[in-house]
């Protein structure tokens, strides 16, 4: 709790106006009071509106969220929050080892079909948050285009041809389809989260339609489609798909 209260201070510093700032600030310790004194209701309220009122998307929040759900018994919506903040900071363990604890609770368990380049891809894209690959991304872009005006003016220069060639276009060209990879999972692929205790799952979108399987609070799925008459097509990891209503999940992504 400590070190994300921090993390969301300094996150407040860097991208808030003064006002914000001082508002926000002000909820979000107020927010961990009540979460200290085990009121997690009130604590996840106050968390609920600097994430929606003030649209603060920030590891640290969606950290602390998914532990006052969890606190609750709300086992749907703490990994949701979880899965959230662990787009932003993929890497902390605090947030991996909540986030297996609370999927332990979940009463189904889907083996993937993925081949192993698929997983590989996968995990490889999940270590890095979008926002360390952009940066990435735009410090080879900058290096391409400086590389370009040097090589320009030096020509005849062997070094500079050798560097240009076989380090800085590679990489400009390695980091963009990274970059890319990584853009299409963040905002394409859309992953939601099972809110209730347990849902059907059927063939078409209405309440008409046969129940093909059963999923529970909780589990994870990938987003096929999405209508205006308020059902989504999804698909687990085992190539199973169905309708689901809208009101009965949460998306993980984009933030």
């Amino acid at each position: 709790m400590k070190k994300f209260s921090f993390l969301f201070i300094l996150f407040l510093m860097v991208t808030a106006t003064n006002c914000v700032f001082a508002d926000a600030t002000a909820t979000f310790k107020t927010a961990n009071d009540y979460y200290k004194s085990q009121d997690y209701g009130k604590a996840g309220q106050l968390y609920l509106e600097l994430a929606d009122n003030y649209g603060i998307k920030n590891a640290g929040l969606f950290y602390n969220l998914g532990n006052t759900f969890y606190k609750q018994g709300n086992i749907g919506k703490s990994i949701l929050y979880y899965e959230k903040a662990l787009l932003l900071a993929p890497r902390d363990k605090d947030i991996k080892d909540n986030l297996l604890i609370a999927q332990s609770k979940v009463i189904d368990k889907v083996e993937p079909t993925n081949s192993f380049g698929t997983m590989l891809l996968r995990t490889t894209l999940a270590y890095f948050s979008m926002n360390e690959v952009s940066w990435v991304f735009w410090l080879a872009a900058i290096s391409f285009l400086v590389g370009a005006l040097v090589f320009i003016n030096n020509r005849n220069n062997h070094r500079v041809q050798l560097t240009y060639y076989y380090a800085i276009i590679p990489l400009f060209i390695l980091s963009s389809l990274w970059f890319s990879f990584k853009y299409v999972s963040y905002s394409d692929i859309l992953r939601g989260i099972v809110l209730t205790e347990k849902v059907d799952v059927r063939s078409g979108p209405g309440e008409s339609f046969q129940t093909l399987f059963v999923v529970h609070e909780g589990f994870k799925f990938s987003i096929v489609k999405e209508t205006n008459s308020g059902w989504t097509r999804i698909t687990l990891d085992n190539g199973f798909n169905g309708w689901i209503p809208d009101n009965v999940c949460g998306k993980i992504n984009p933030l």
